[in-house]
C-alpha cells in the first residue's frame, strides 16, 4: 500500500520500475490517453460492477497506471483488475506480480460494512462482491475476498450471522472461500448468484452448495453474460436432488439457454412454492407435474415453449400462472380449467395463442385475467364472460378485437376493465351499463370508438373513467353527471371533443380531474372546476384554458404581437400603394393601416382596468425589469361577466398542473388562497412575466411544497420575500425559463428547501449568496446555464448538501474552495464545463464523498493526488 501512495507522487514504485518496452509506444498519443481513462472510469464504477461487461485493453499507457494506483490507495481493502482478455497485457502481468492489486476479477469492499443495516423482515441483506444499485444503500453490504477481508468476515460474522438470511453473490475469487463463508450463516434462507458465479463454477458450485447452506429455501440464478455458456442438465439434476426436501423458491433467469427440455428431476422438490423460468430455448416442461402439489406460482417467460402439459391441471395449490411472452404457445390445455385455486392468469404477448379452453368459464376462482396480443378471430371467446368471480379484465394490444360480446353483462363481479390499444374496437355494448360493481373503466388508443354508451351513466359504483387517445370521440354522454360515485375523470388527447356536458357539474365526489391535450375543447362547466372535494387538477393544452384563467382573474397579455403583425401587413400594403399611386397615396394608406391596427388592439383588451385592480409592480415604471417588459398600462384584468361571479378554485386542491397558455401575464391572484395546495406545475406559458400579481399582501400558500416552472420564456423574476409567501417549499424546479436572470436574494431563508434545479436557464448569471445559508438544501442541480461563471464562495457551508451536479455550464472556471469542507456531500458531478481549469487540490479531504464524476471538462487533465486520502470514495468516473 505504501508503494501505491508513492506512485501518486512520482516516487519509487512498481510503475516506475517497469521496463519501457512493456508500455505502449504510443504512450504520448492523446487518443491512447483518452481510451485508457475511459477504461479506468468504467472499472471504478464500484456501485455498478454487477453485470458489467468484460473489459478489454490492448494498449496500456503509463499515465493510466499511475492514475489507477492513485485511486486504488483511496480505497483501502478494495481490489480491482480490468483484464479478462487472455493473455492479459504484459504490463498488467508485471504489476500483478509486484503488488497485491488484483486477487479477484472485480471490485470488492471491506467486510466491516457487514454489520450495518438490516432488511425489512429483520434479516440482514449481504451483497457478496460488487453490485448494482444496492451498492449505495445503507442496508446492503458486501463481502471482500482478500486476506484482510477474510479476517474481517470471521470477526463480523459471529456477531451478525444470526440476523443474516439473504446473500447475493458476485464472482468471488475462490469457490472454497465462498462455501466456507456461507457456512458461517446458519439461518441463511435466500441466495442470489450473478452470472459470474455460474460461469466460473457451474457444476462444482451447484453440487457443493447444499453442504454449506442446509437451511436454504430460495435460490436465484441470474442470466449469463455469454450466450455460449449455460447450466447443464446434469448440473440441474444434481442440484434438484440435493435440495428436494427444503427448496421453496427457484428463479432460473436466462441461465439454462442450452436446455430444451426441463429435466424431470424438477418434480422431486415436493416443497416448491414458486418457480420462475426465463429461457430462449426451452421447448417443453416435464410431462408429469403432479408431484409439485405445493406449487403456488408458476411463471414461464419462454419464447419457444410449444405446449403446457395436461398435468398442469393437477397443481391443486396453484394460484398464479404467468405465461407472458410465450409467443410460440398456440393454445392452453383443457385441464387448466380444473385448477380449483387459480386466481390470476396472464397470457400477455402470446402472439400465437388462437383460442381459450372450451370450458374456460368454469374457472370459479379466477379473478384477474390479462390477455394481450394473441391470434384470435374478431370476437372475444364468450367463454370468459361466464367467469363467475372475475374482478379484473385486461385486453391490451388486441388488434383483432372489433367488438365485445353482449354477454359481458354476465360478469356481475367485475371491478376493472382495461382496453388499451384495441385499434379496431368500434364501440362498447350497451350491456356495459349492467355491470353493477364496475369501479374502473379505462380506454386507451381505441382509435375507432366514437362514442360511449349512454348506459354507462347508470353505473352506481363507477369511480374511475379514463379516456386517452380515443381520437374519434366527439362527445360524452349528456347524463355524465348522473355517475355520482365518480372520483377520477381523465380525458387525454381526445382531438375531436369540443365540450364537456353541463351535467358534469353534478359530480360532487370528483377528486381528480385531468383535461390534457384536448385541443378542440372549447367549453368546460365552471362548476366542474369548483367541486368541493377536488384535489388533483390538470389543465394542459386545451382550447378554453385561456378563458378559464381570465375568468379566475389572471392578468392578460396585451395584443402587442397581433398589433405588430397588423402594422407589418399594413406597411407592406402601403409600400405597394406607393409604387402604384405615388407618395400621397402611400401616406394615406399608412395612416389608415395605423388606425386599423390600433382598433384591432383595442378590441382584444379592455382599455381600462377594473376598479381595485393594479398591474404587477414588476411592470411599473422604475422597476428593475421595466426596461425588459412592456408598459404597465398594457396589462389588465378583464372584467368578469356581470351575470356571474368570478371563477374560484376550491381550497381542497393539493395538486395543480397548468400548461400551454399565451394570454396570461401572471397567474390569478386567487391562487394565493389555495391553502392546501402542495404541488404547482406551470409549463409553456409563453406570456407569463410574473408568477403572481405583485405585491401580494395576503398569501395562504403555506403548504406548497413543490413549484415547477418550465418553458416560461418571458418570466423575468420570482416574487420577492419568497420565504414568506411559500414557507413550506421543499422543491423548486426552473426549466428553460430563459428570461430569468437571477433568483430572489432571500432564497436562503427558505428553511425547508431541499431540492433546487436550474436547467436551460440561459439568462441566469448568478446564484444568491444567501443560498449558502439554506439549512435543508440536499440537492443542487445546475444544467445548461451558460452565463453562470461561478458558484457562491461559501457553498461548502451548506450543512445538508448531499448532491451537487454541474452540467454543461461552460463559463464556470473554478469550484469554490469551501466545497471540500461540505460535511454531507456524497455525490459530485462536473460535466461539460469546458472552462473549468482544475478541481480543488484538496478534494480528497472531503469526509463524505462517495461518488466523483468528471466528464468532458477539457481543462481538467488529471485528478488531484489528494484523492488517495478520500476514505469513503466508492466510485470515480473520469473522462476527458
Amino acid at each position: 500500500m505504501q508503494n501505491s501512495c508513492e506512485t501518486s507522487t512520482g516516487g519509487s514504485s512498481p510503475i516506475d520500475r517497469l521496463p519501457n518496452d512493456l508500455l505502449s509506444s504510443a504512450d504520448a498519443s492523446p487518443a491512447v490517453d483518452r481510451l485508457s481513462d475511459d477504461l479506468l472510469c468504467s472499472i471504478l464504477r464500484l456501485s455498478a460492477v454487477n453485470g458489467s461487461p468484460p473489459f478489454r485493453l490492448s494498449l496500456v499507457c503509463k499515465r493510466w497506471l499511475r492514475l489507477a494506483y492513485i485511486i486504488q490507495t483511496s480505497l483501502p481493502g478494495t481490489f480491482f483488475a480490468s483484464i479478462t482478455q487472455k493473455p492479459s497485457p504484459p504490463a498488467f502481468d508485471s504489476i500483478r506480480k509486484q503488488t497485491p492489486l488484483s486477487q479477484a476479477p472485480l471490485c470488492l469492499q471491506l467486510s466491516h460494512r457487514l454489520s450495518r443495516g438490516t432488511s425489512g423482515n429483520g434479516g440482514e441483506i449481504v451483497n457478496h462482491g460488487g453490485g448494482g444499485s444496492g451498492g449505495e444503500s445503507a442496508n446492503v453490504s458486501r463481502i471482500g475476498s482478500s486476506s484482510s477481508s477474510n479476517e474481517g468476515i470471521s470477526r463480523s460474522s459471529s456477531s451478525s450471522s444470526r440476523r443474516v438470511n439473504y446473500i447475493s453473490l458476485d464472482r468471488p475469487s475462490k469457490i472454497t472461500y465462498l462455501l466456507k463463508s456461507l457456512a458461517k450463516f446458519p439461518h441463511l434462507t435466500g441466495l442470489a448468484t450473478s452470472p459470474h458465479c455460474l460461469e466460473a463454477y457451474q457444476g462444482s458450485f451447484l453440487t457443493n452448495l447444499p453442504l454449506s447452506c442446509p437451511s436454504l429455501t430460495s435460490i436465484s440464478f441470474g442470466p449469463l453474460t455469454s450466450p455460449h455458456q449455460s447450466i447443464t442438465e446434469s448440473d440441474l439434476n444434481g442440484f434438484f436432488q440435493a435440495f428436494k426436501s427444503q427448496l421453496r423458491e427457484v428463479y432460473l433467469d436466462g441461465c439454462i439457454n442450452k436446455i430444451t427440455i426441463m429435466p424431470s428431476s424438477l418434480t422431486v422438490i415436493s416443497s416448491l412454492r414458486l418457480l420462475y423460468i426465463q429461457s430462449s430455448c426451452l421447448l417443453e416442461l416435464p410431462e408429469d407435474l403432479s408431484p409439485l402439489s405445493c406449487l403456488q406460482e408458476l411463471s414461464l417467460q419462454c419464447w419457444k415453449l410449444l405446449c403446457l402439459p395436461e398435468s398442469v391441471g393437477q397443481l391443486s395449490s396453484l394460484t398464479k400462472l404467468d405465461l407472458v411472452c410465450c409467443s410460440s404457445l398456440p393454445q392452453l390445455p383443457e385441464s387448466l380449467t380444473q385448477l380449483p385455486a387459480l386466481t390470476t392468469l396472464d397470457v400477455s404477448h402470446c402472439s400465437n395463442l388462437f383460442d381459450l379452453p372450451q370450458n374456460f368459464g368454469r374457472m370459479k376462482a379466477l379473478r384477474d385475467f390479462k390477455l394481450s396480443g394473441g391470434s384470435f378471430s374478431t370476437d372475444v371467446p364468450e367463454s370468459f364472460c361466464r367467469l363467475p368471480d372475475l374482478r379484473k379484465l385486461e385486453l391490451r394490444h388486441a388488434y383483432w378485437l372489433d367488438a365485445l360480446p353482449s354477454s359481458i353483462s354476465a360478469l356481475q363481479n367485475i371491478r376493472s376493465i382495461d382496453l388499451s390499444i384495441c385499434n379496431w374496437l368500434k364501440n362498447l355494448p350497451e350491456e356495459t351499463g349492467q355491470l353493477q360493481k364496475l369501479e374502473e373503466l379505462r380506454l386507451t388508443d381505441c382509435l375507432k370508438i366514437n362514442r360511449l354508451p349512454d348506459s354507462l351513466c347508470s353505473l352506481p359504483n363507477l369511480k374511475v373513467l379514463s379516456l386517452q387517445k380515443c381520437f374519434s370521440i366527439e362527445y360524452l354522454p349528456a347524463a355524465l353527471g348522473d355517475i355520482s360515485s365518480l372520483t377520477h375523470l381523465e380525458l387525454c388527447k381526445l382531438a375531436k371533443l369540443t365540450t364537456v356536458p353541463s351535467s358534469a357539474q353534478d359530480l360532487l365526489n370528483l377528486e381528480v380531474l385531468i383535461l390534457k391535450g384536448c385541443k378542440s375543447l372549447a367549453s368546460v362547466p365552471r362548476l366542474l372546476l369548483q367541486q368541493p372535494r377536488l384535489k388533483h387538477l390538470v389543465l394542459n393544452h386545451i382550447e378554453c384554458l385561456d378563458q378559464l384563467l381570465l375568468d379566475m382573474g389572471a392578468m392578460a397579455v396585451p395584443a402587442a404581437t397581433s398589433s405588430a403583425n397588423a402594422a407589418s401587413s399594413a406597411a407592406a400594403g402601403a409600400a405597394a400603394a406607393a409604387d402604384a399611386a405615388g407618395a400621397a397615396a402611400a401616406a394615406d394608406a399608412a395612416a389608415a393601416a395605423a388606425a386599423a391596427a390600433g382598433a384591432a388592439a383595442s378590441d382584444l383588451l379592455p382599455s381600462v382596468a377594473p376598479a381595485g385592480v393594479s398591474p404587477p409592480a414588476a411592470f411599473a415604471a422604475g422597476s428593475p425589469n421595466a426596461a425588459a417588459t412592456p408598459a404597465a398600462a398594457a396589462y389588465h384584468t378583464p372584467a368578469s361577466h356581470p351575470s356571474r361571479p368570478p371563477l374560484l378554485l376550491p381550497s381542497s386542491l393539493t395538486h395543480m398542473e397548468l400548461a400551454r397558455n399565451t394570454t396570461v401575464a401572471s397567474l390569478p391572484r386567487s391562487f394565493s388562497r389555495l391553502s392546501n395546495l402542495h404541488t404547482l406545475s406551470v409549463r409553456r406559458f409563453s406570456g407569463l412575466f410574473s408568477l403572481l400579481p405583485d405585491p401580494i399582501t395576503a398569501c395562504q400558500l403555506a403548504r406548497l411544497q413543490e413549484l415547477r416552472l418550465a418553458f416560461c420564456k418571458k418570466l423575468t423574476h420570482l416574487p420577492p420575500s419568497l420565504h414568506l409567501l411559500l414557507p413550506s417549499l421543499t422543491h423548486l424546479v426552473l426549466f428553460s425559463c430563459t428570461a430569468l436572470s437571477s433568483l430572489p436574494k432571500d432564497l436562503g431563508q427558505l428553511e425547508n428547501l431541499s431540492y433546487l434545479e436550474l436547467s436551460r436557464c440561459v439568462g441566469m448569471t448568478t446564484l444568491p449568496d444567501s443560498l449558502c445559508r439554506s439549512p435543508s438544501l440536499e440537492q443542487l442541480i445546475i444544467s445548461t446555464c451558460p452565463k453562470i461563471s461561478s458558484l457562491p464562495a461559501n457553498l461548502g457551508q451548506l450543512p445538508s448538501l448531499k448532491k451537487l451536479s454541474l452540467d454543461n455550464c461552460k463559463a464556470v472556471t473554478s469550484l469554490p474552495g469551501s466545497l471540500v469542507h461540505a460535511p454531507s456531500l456524497t455525490y459530485l458531478l462536473v460535466s461539460g464545463c469546458g472552462g473549468l481549469a482544475a478541481l480543488p487540490e484538496d478534494l480528497g479531504a472531503m469526509e463524505s464523498l462517495e461518488v466523483l464524476i468528471v466528464r468532458c471538462c477539457d481543462g481538467v487533465q488529471e485528478l488531484p493526488t489528494s484523492l488517495a486520502q478520500a476514505r469513503r470514495l466508492k466510485r470515480v468516473d473520469f473522462r476527458i
